[in-house]
């Protein structure tokens, strides 16, 4: 984090959805967003350059005068960087990547034993299962800011892409495992909800111009729950495209999901001060159910009778995993006490027909062995970012 004049702070999140670098304001916890990145590493310029660390290497881009949001598209200012720091007068320290700690998708049952799923490796995220269960969607990182979506066969361990344009994340399946919905789009503020045919016969089709990333498609086939993690917002938007938005408060908002079903809504808020796994029913009206005590991106399990979600309170660099048996009545829910399941270095998940969890399994890069220094390298920068 950077501490700004005028009693700001600049902060970003790493290995998370929550990816989107904010200024906040010390005084009334005020957040204004700058762009959406998922980044590790971020610093403001006093001549308004933006640069940040994102899957080993660093990006910039100019910001509009007045604090407005970023102008043109990122550009890559160093590539194979590992750990960064900048200091007041310009001077760069990076060290060197020694081989990227990627990552993989793997089977994780209730107590926390991993079993590698063969064909994929790489900066992957965020899989999600198709309804019959053969098949996975899947992010995967191939550039500093290129993200494309690819389509895993279980049975017969081959996987096909299914989008080209370096600029597609969070894959979510029609019930009928007919299409792909996902956000896509350069920027951020650029960005909308599409959906592709997942046997990629097809283009991609608008969905919303909306900049927020899918995470569940209701049963009927009607609607999708999205989050905007610039501005915190989730939104419910119809196949047709009409929007609207889901009144959870202020604070962080993550991901959501609808009920086997379809009459239940859960999702994560941080209304209350801290991230908090919510149901309510679908579309309403009625009450709203705290879940968990502290956690994020719930998930349902096929029976509907528990929901699954996850913490990072714990050690850096980790995550810990809940059950909590939930039983639906017509107007109501009944909710049990979380059971911890395990805790590991995972990114994101989806639940399976038997009750094992997909998940993206994160690497660690071999320790640091050499660190190298670039003199006024922020006079370099205004050269390259405009």
């Amino acid at each position: 984090h950077q501490i700004l004049p005028g009693g700001e702070l600049l902060i970003s999140d790493r290995m998370s959805h929550d990816d989107t670098i904010e200024i906040v304001s010390l005084e009334s916890e005020e957040r204004r967003s700058l762009i959406q990145a998922q980044a590790n590493w971020a610093r403001l310029l006093p001549t308004g350059r933006l640069i940040w660390a994102t899957g080993g290497a660093l990006l910039g881009v100019g910001l509009a005068s007045g604090g407005g949001g970023p102008v043109g598209d990122p550009v890559l200012l160093l590539d194979g960087v590992e750990e960064q720091a900048l200091s007041d007068n310009g001077t760069l320290v990076y060290a060197p990547s020694q081989g990227r700690g990627d990552n993989e998708i793997v089977w994780v049952d209730r107590a926390g034993r991993a079993i590698p799923v063969p064909g994929v490796r790489g900066r992957v995220a965020a899989p999600r299962l198709s309804p019959d269960g053969r098949r996975v969607a899947y992010a995967i990182q191939d550039g500093p800011a290129s993200w494309d979506i690819w389509i895993l066969d279980l049975d017969r361990a081959t996987r096909r892409r299914l989008t080209f344009n370096g600029r597609s994340a969070w894959p979510v399946w029609s019930p009928d495992g007919a299409w792909i919905a996902c956000r896509q789009g350069a920027v951020a503020e650029e960005s909308q909800i599409v959906r592709l045919p997942a046997d990629g016969s097809g283009e991609a089709t608008l969905i919303a111009p909306v900049p927020a990333s899918p995470s569940t498609w209701s049963p009927d086939g009607r609607t999708l729950v999205a989050t905007d993690f610039g501005t915190q917002t989730i939104w419910i938007v119809s196949i047709e495209g009409e929007t609207s938005e889901l009144r959870a408060g202020p604070g962080r908002k993550g991901l959501s999901s609808f009920s086997p079903d379809g009459r239940w809504l859960a999702y994560s808020s941080a209304v209350s001060g801290r991230e908090e796994v919510y149901v309510r029913p679908f579309p309403g009206p009625g009450g709203v159910t705290v879940v968990s005590s502290g956690g994020k991106d719930p998930f349902w399990s096929p029976g509907g009778d528990e929901l699954f979600y996850y913490s990072a309170d714990s050690q850096p660099g980790s995550s810990t995993f809940f059950a909590v048996d939930v039983e639906l009545s017509e107007d109501s829910v009944q909710v049990g006490t979380p059971r911890r399941l395990f805790e590991g270095n995972y990114w994101g998940f989806d639940v399976s027909q038997d009750g094992r969890l997909m998940m993206s399994r994160i690497h660690r890069p071999p320790p640091i062995t050499e660190l190298r220094v670039v003199l006024n390298w922020t006079q370099e920068l205004e050269q390259l970012v405009h």
